[in-house]
């Protein structure tokens, strides 16, 4: 995910690994996250697709 303009750099490690902890609790599902300075992640291009979850 990609940092806010005042997240300092040295929090970055700490704010991922803190998102993978609630995910992982919350969901259930393991997860990597990378916190990257911002401005740095291309944006979308395009309209987001609804996804259905046909799992049984």
């Amino acid at each position: 995910m990609e940092a806010r303009p005042d997240c300092p750099a040295e929090r970055r490690e700490h704010a991922g690994a803190e998102l993978s902890r609630t995910v992982k609790d919350t969901v259930g599902v393991s997860i990597e996250a990378e916190v990257v300075a911002p401005g740095t992640l291309a944006r979308s291009s395009g309209k987001l697709q609804r996804l259905s979850d046909r799992r049984r």
